[in-house]
């Protein structure tokens, strides 16, 4: 299985949550003021990244049509105002016809009665019910298309908490380990707080497991050292 494959399917069957993934990629990848429109909401995969222009959707449009099932669906647009990149037709048929697993826009939705109706996995700025246009925009030669490559081909992982993106060089082996290592460092310390009743200051600060861990699990022990 590729590693790619393999950090997806470790995230989707621990459910590995931002927050973990954050501390796994050294307090980085989380993507300032996009929440969930819909609570309770979890999704991972491999990005697809759209960039529609000049308060045009048209990008969107064009672009959706090459989403794969599974995809996180990000959308970043450029020279954008505040009005909503997209709505509901847009979201079902990304959704529910291409089966992407989520949609991430760092602008506004509109529609948002239907959308929070529909329970869809959407990770938005917030909403406005002015839409964007959806005529064919000219493309800005000026812009720097390499600040767009963490994006590109990176991993997301969307719940409760925002959205965190594992950037296309760090999805390695590497990677691979600091998620089961952070996984299993978790258990380890929710173990000692609920269990031996430390303190977090005994637990995350002084590493108090190292030194006093008779009382310990072994399996829990195991899996960090």
């Amino acid at each position: 299985m590729e590693i790619d494959l393999e950090i997806i399917e470790l995230i989707k069957q621990n459910r590995i949550s931002t927050t973990e993934v954050a501390d796994a990629l050294g307090k980085s990848g989380g993507i300032p003021n996009v929440s969930p429109l819909c609570h309770s909401k979890f999704a991972v995969g491999k990005i697809r990244l759209i960039t529609p222009r000049n308060n045009s959707n048209y990008i969107v449009h064009e672009e959706a049509v090459r989403v794969n099932p599974g995809e996180i669906v990000y959308i970043k647009p450029i020279d954008f105002s505040n009005v909503a990149v997209f709505g509901d037709l847009v979201a079902k048929y990304i959704l529910l016809y291409k089966q992407a697993s989520a949609i991430v826009v760092e602008g506004n939705v509109r529609d948002t009665a239907r959308l929070v109706k529909e329970n869809y996995p959407i990770w938005s700025m917030g909403s406005n019910p002015v839409g964007a246009v959806n005529n064919k925009t000219h493309f800005d030669a000026n812009v720097n298309n390499s600040e767009f490559d963490e994006l590109n081909d990176g991993i997301g992982i969307c719940d409760e908490g925002g959205v965190v993106v594992i950037p296309a060089n760090k999805i390695n082996e590497e990677t691979y380990r600091k998620l089961k290592h952070i996984e299993q460092l978790e258990d380890l310390w929710h173990y000692c707080l609920n269990t031996l009743k430390w303190s977090t200051y005994d637990i995350v600060v002084k590493k108090r497991y190292l030194i006093e861990n008779d009382e310990i699990p072994r399996r829990l022990l195991n899996g960090i050292l």
